[in-house]
C-alpha cells in the first residue's frame, strides 16, 4: 500500500475515557482536545486514538447501550465530521488512529438496506476523518455484538470496497466478540 508509513512501537492513548479522570464526561469533545494538548506537553506518549462518538451526531442517539447513553446524547453539543476534523487539526495533537463510531457494525448487521447504507456512510466518515487529520490507522467494530446471525461476507465486501477508496489509511477491524457460535477471525 503506497503512502502507509513504516511502523515502530508507538505509545498511544485512547482519549475519550481519560476525560473522566478530570471529572468531565467521555463525550466532551473540547475537554478531550484540551487534555490531548496537556498530556502531550508533559508525557512520553507518541499520540492518541481519537474515538468518533455517536453523542455528537444530531441524526439520532446511539444504538449501542442506548438507554445508558441517551441522556448524554441529549446533553452533548453536536458536531459535523468536518467540525471535528478542523478542531483536531487546529489542536496540533498527534492522532495515531481514529476509532469509528461503534454503531457502524450494528447498522451493517441489521439486514435493512437503509441501515446498511448508514453503516457505509459511517465507514466513509471515519476513513475520511483519518485521512483529513493524517491518522494512519482507522479502527472499526464491523458487527453487532449481540446479533446471532449476520452476513459476514457482505460486511467483508462492503468494508473492502470502501476502504480501497482510502489507500493512505490502514482500515483495521477490532475483533470484538459476537453472539455467533464463533467470533469472526480477522483474515480480511
Amino acid at each position: 500500500m503506497a503512502g502507509i508509513p513504516a511502523y515502530r512501537n508507538l505509545v498511544s492513548l485512547s482519549i475519550a475515557p481519560v476525560n473522566q479522570t478530570v471529572g468531565k464526561p467521555y463525550s466532551d469533545l473540547l475537554s478531550s482536545i484540551g487534555l490531548m494538548k496537556d498530556i502531550l506537553g508533559r508525557s512520553r506518549i507518541d499520540g492518541f486514538e481519537f474515538q468518533c462518538l455517536e453523542e455528537w451526531d444530531e441524526n439520532g442517539p446511539p444504538l449501542d447501550n442506548r438507554n445508558e447513553r441517551l441522556d448524554i446524547w441529549r446533553a452533548s453539543p453536536k458536531y459535523t465530521i468536518q467540525d471535528i476534523a478542523r478542531l483536531l487539526k487546529d489542536s496540533g495533537a498527534n492522532i495515531l488512529s481514529v476509532h469509528a463510531k461503534r454503531d457502524t457494525g450494528i447498522y451493517l448487521c441489521s439486514g435493512d438496506p437503509d441501515d446498511i447504507g448508514e453503516g457505509k456512510r459511517l465507514i466513509h466518515e471515519a476513513l475520511w476523518l483519518a485521512c483529513e487529520i493524517g491518522a494512519p490507522v482507522c479502527v472499526f467494530h464491523l458487527w453487532d455484538t449481540w446479533k446471532q446471525d449476520f452476513d459476514l461476507d457482505c460486511i467483508k465486501n462492503i468494508f473492502a470496497e470502501i476502504s480501497s477508496d482510502y489507500p493512505d489509511v490502514v482500515a483495521s477491524v477490532e475483533n470484538v466478540p459476537t453472539g455467533l457460535r464463533a467470533t469472526p477471525r480477522s483474515t480480511w
